[in-house]
């Protein structure tokens, strides 16, 4: 089992997060102001709640 997941951001850029890792980790990764603002997340196209983990190799969409 790997001790990290690799997700792909809307702009192309790769982001590790840690196993195990949430959309709000992922959120607060790229910044406090999107942790505090952010409400759901989306994952391969569908809408997920905040404390869903990811797996590897999702992408956020455009």
């Amino acid at each position: 089992m790997a001790d990290s997941v690799s997700v792909t951001l809307p702009d192309g850029s790769p982001r590790s997060l840690p196993q195990g890792a949430t959309v709000a980790d992922l959120a607060a990764s790229i910044g406090s102001r999107l942790a505090k603002a952010a409400v759901a997340g989306t994952i391969d196209g569908a809408e997920v709640d905040l404390a869903t983990p990811w797996s590897t190799g999702p992408r956020c969409p455009s």
